[in-house]
């Protein structure tokens, strides 16, 4: 095995469908009954999961622009350590493989064993998950084409069926009246409607997965920025049909509170067995969702390895050039999350850390443009410096409020950067240069 540079085989389509893959998970499915139940209105809601769209745009365009102008495998990682410091990069590292894609894979893998479950009873919730983690590693270990047809197919399966619904319940469901007699403006400064952009900001997690295999990417000066902003934007849309259909197929009474929104509006809408559909296609869609995050994850670990040679085996590929051991981890740290209670209480205290350092990374705007003014940017950042600013002052307040709500998790995520950057005192002794930083940057 040599340390080799990396193939950029990669599509605009399947960059933009990674994105998508990863955004679209449970979240949609689930969380519009619990906000219905706290903000009272159907247009606060939906108000909700449009700034929780318009927050994810404005960050995924000022990454475009750092990615563009470094596209290396690696996400934060690769974009902090040349920013800021290595030791910052590594941080974002340790604390994306535990809350930033392997617990993802985990969750995802345990909701489509319960839906599995409830479709066919013949496997049990835990065994389906197990089935699921097993085939989307060894699809990773496949030839390349075969795994980025497989996720493509995946996303494609998902997109049509969610967008079937939508259409079916504009043009044949009983859809109720306008949602915009309910709102109430009042409702934009209560504590509901600031913990319910928290809650739905989870949900738009993913927009940023082109940049993690930008270092792949055919023409990533133009692809990078593509792929995000076509990812992000259509998810929103979808996001917003969606809702609307879910929100006004039933009384208001009979949704509020409800985490199984979809399958309650399919039945309200189609009947008793559309509820039966929506979990096939809900079930689907965690399949896409899980497989995303076992592309993305590997390649960051992958992306450390080549850095660090006291975790240089990181980088062991396959016969297929897949970074096989970095694949392997994350199974194996899976497949440990899947068998704990507890991860869950792991992910309240980490998503807060995944917050702060993806408003750094945005923030690397700023400084990117302070300290290499003439650094060639292929992609400049639409609406700078108004979009990187509202991204960074809006995480920021989701941060303070999560703090606010659960001081035990702030001294968890504090616990936690301790702990990697001693992971990362240990470790950088054996720091190399990257043979990919000046190779990869070739378009």
């Amino acid at each position: 095995m040599g340390i080799s540079v990396l193939d950029r085989r990669q599509s605009l389509s399947t960059a933009t469908l990674l994105v998508v893959a990863s955004m679209i998970g449970t979240g949609v499915f689930t969380l519009s009954g619990i906000l219905l139940e706290d903000l009272g209105s159907i247009a606060s809601v939906l108000l909700v999961w449009l700034l929780g769209g318009l927050l994810a745009f404005c960050g995924a365009l000022s990454y475009a622009e750092l990615a563009a102008m470094f596209p290396r495998n690696g996400g934060e990682y690769a974009l902090l350590r040349e920013i800021y410091h290595p030791a910052i990069g590594f941080m974002a590292a340790c604390t994306s493989f535990i809350a930033g894609f392997t617990a993802p894979v985990a969750i995802a893998t345990l909701a489509f064993g319960h839906y599995a479950h409830r479709l066919n009873a013949s496997l049990s919730e835990l065994q389906y998950a197990f089935v699921l983690l097993a085939i989307i590693t060894l699809f990773q270990l496949s030839k390349d084409v075969v795994a980025a047809r497989f996720q493509n197919l995946l996303t494609f399966i998902k997109i049509a069926l969610i967008l079937a619904f939508v259409l079916v319940g504009f043009t044949q469901g009983h859809i109720g009246p306008s949602p915009l007699a309910s709102f109430d403006s009042a409702t934009l400064f209560s504590p509901q409607f600031s913990s319910a952009i928290i809650t739905v900001s989870y949900a738009y997690t993913g927009w940023n997965a082109a940049i993690y295999i930008a270092g792949e990417l055919k023409n990533p000066k133009r692809n990078i920025a593509l792929s995000l902003a076509l990812g992000t934007g259509g998810v929103t849309l979808v996001y917003l049909l969606l809702n609307y259909v879910f929100l006004t197929s039933a009384p208001i009474a009979d949704l509020k509170g409800v985490i199984e929104i979809g399958h309650v509006s399919a039945s309200a809408l189609f009947g008793k067995e559309a509820g039966y559909w929506m979990s096939v296609v809900i079930a689907l869609g965690l399949i896409s969702t899980a497989n995303a995050y076992m592309v993305t994850g590997p390649r960051v670990y992958e992306a450390v390895g080549r850095n660090y040679s006291k975790l240089a085996w990181l980088i062991r590929k396959d016969k297929h050039s897949n970074p096989m051991r970095a694949s392997l981890l994350q199974s194996c740290a899976a497949i440990l999350m899947i068998l704990s209670a507890s991860f869950e209480q792991l992910l309240v205290y980490v998503g807060t850390l995944l917050s702060v350092f993806s408003a750094i990374t945005v923030a690397g705007v700023y400084v990117l443009r302070k300290r290499l003014p003439d650094q060639p940017r292929p992609y400049r950042c639409l609406g700078y410096p108004a979009t990187p600013a509202f991204f960074i002052a809006l995480m920021a307040w989701v941060v303070f409020r999560s703090i606010s709500a659960n001081p035990v998790s702030f001294l968890a995520s504090i616990l936690t950067i301790l702990a990697c950057f001693s992971f990362y005192l240990y470790v950088r002794k054996s720091a190399m240069p990257d043979p990919l930083a000046t190779s990869s940057e070739d378009s």
